[in-house]
């Protein structure tokens, strides 16, 4: 008789996964709780000998290390429901316990808040936040209702980064900084609020999205218990939480096959970050035998994209623009963009093409493949729903990895998808984006430059080796095609 009891049908590893759920849960919540103590520490002063940045980034791997077993546990239990709602409300309730743990927190070598928190009182003030720049109006050169407005600041106005530059977060983010402002001005307790406002949607969005799939909902645990990402939202107020559940809501409306609606949502997202707009023709690759049924979507999408562009637009895309800048010169944390641009450097030197700047050589040529990939991974059909979700990890992930920035925080954009569509070697970059950090600490030193390629390459070179070892098992000789399939689902890319 006891053979047949459902506990005696699970596997060792079925059977000790609520023990590997608590320990690992444990070990995420004690992660927020050493960062919040990090964040109030001098960061010139060395903590039990070490400096601070080593122990952030220590912290910040030893945590992805544990989420990564976490990960493995869930994944592994497949669709089985044991224990479901007690590994569920557990994972829950870590989640929640380290963003709360974080909400005091200080912001450890990130700053970038301070634009929000300017940004949102600048439209409060119904003036155009693309129009000048902070130093313009440090310098008396805007309005006097700008200038009042700086003078009012408490010093923030001074302590924004690169002053000389306007805003380059579009209008739906700018649209999030007002919200804040409207609970409080100047506060950064006020835009964490929104950012956890924004991440529970996101987290309800998720689930709603795994039971339409029929796939476990402690999955949602990939997305909620991410150490890196609450981390980033958390303690560096990073805005990219707003773009998340955009990103979720269309996919979801998508997967109901309302089509206008994630139109909709898609532009929204294109209005928090530009590259959303990237996943238009999978929303519309359905209507290719029928293309005047995605008439009214791509009119939505095109007419939004435009209000949304308006007042950069009118506001001038200069040399002072954050839009041009960030799109002609920024370059950080790159390992594979570092290599195109200097076999276009090579490329224009053989050509006696000296003319031609090979940074903006190699933006062009990622451009040009990611914009391709985009449109040729469409070229055939949906055949099942999930393949939609492939499709938007993939353009993503292709966009992260070639970009020119690959900051930690743009892993945002690829985490909501993989708690659907987990990938091994993209979540390994929990573990490994932490050694950004490290940037700060060589980059007093003259070796700082060559110190940021070895570590971008240390945290990229094994992801994406991982990635062609699992292209290459995909396609070896001999495999099925439901093997393939199998693969596809289980691990994404």
């Amino acid at each position: 008789m006891e053979a047949n009891h459902p506990a005696a049908l699970l596997t060792p590893a079925a059977k000790t996964a609520p023990v590997v759920l608590a320990l690992c849960g444990l070990g995420l919540a004690a992660s927020s709780i050493l960062f919040l103590l990090l964040s109030h520490h001098p960061l010139n002063i060395p903590v039990l000998g070490l400096d601070p940045i080593v122990w952030l980034v220590g912290i910040g791997m030893g945590a992805g290390a544990i989420y990564l077993i976490l990960c493995r546990s869930i994944i592994g239990q497949g669709k089985r429901e044991f224990r479901l709602t007690g590994a569920f409300t557990w994972l829950l309730l870590v989640g929640l316990l380290m963003r709360l743990v974080l909400l005091p927190s200080t912001p450890m070598l990130e700053n970038d808040y301070l634009r929000y928190l300017w940004d949102g009182s600048v439209v409060a003030a119904g003036q155009n936040p693309f129009a000048f720049a902070p130093q313009s109006v440090i310098n008396g050169a805007a309005p006097p209702t700008l200038q009042e407005l700086g003078m009012s600041s408490g010093g923030l106005l001074e302590s924004v980064t690169y002053p000389l530059l306007r805003s380059i977060y579009p209008p739906v983010a700018q649209a999030s900084f007002l919200l804040a402002n409207w609970l409080e001005p100047w506060s950064l307790m006020a835009w964490r609020t929104v950012i956890f406002g924004f991440d529970l949607v996101s987290f309800g969005l998720l689930l709603t999205i795994l039971r339409q799939l029929a796939l476990p909902i402690t999955w949602a645990a990939i997305y909620w218990c991410n150490p890196l990402i609450v981390k980033e939202f958390f303690n560096s107020a990073h805005m990219d939480a707003v773009l998340v559940p955009f990103l979720l809501a269309a996919l979801l409306l998508i997967l109901k096959n309302r089509s206008g609606w994630a139109a909709s949502m898609l532009a929204f997202a294109a209005g928090c970050k530009i590259w959303p707009a990237l996943l238009m023709p999978s929303l519309l690759r359905p209507f290719v035998q029928q293309w005047r049924k995605g008439v009214a979507p791509l009119l939505i999408f095109v007419a939004l994209a435009t209000l949304f562009s308006a007042p950069v637009l009118l506001a001038g895309l200069n040399e002072d623009s954050g839009f041009v800048a960030y799109g002609r010169s920024w370059q950080r944390n790159d390992a594979v963009f570092g290599v195109i641009a200097w076999l276009a450097g090579q490329t224009l030197d053989i050509l006696s093409l000296d003319f031609l700047d090979a940074g903006r050589v190699a933006r062009f040529a990622v451009a040009l493949v990611v914009v391709a990939t985009a449109l040729g991974i469409n070229r055939k059909d949906l055949s099942e729903p999930i393949d939609v979700v492939h499709r938007f990890l993939f353009v993503a992930a292709l966009l992260f990895l070639l970009s020119p920035t690959q900051y930690p925080w743009y892993f945002s954009w690829l985490l909501p998808f993989l708690a659907i569509l987990p990938s091994l070697p993209l979540l390994l970059l929990t573990a490994l984006l932490p050694l950004y950090y490290l940037r700060f600490y060589f980059e007093a030193s003259d070796a700082g430059a060559s110190a940021e390629t070895i570590l971008a390459w240390i945290q990229f070179g094994p992801v994406l080796a991982l990635l062609v070892w699992q292209g290459l098992t995909k396609i070896r000789p001999g495999s099925t095609d439901a093997g393939t399939a199998k693969i596809k689902r289980a691990t994404a890319l």
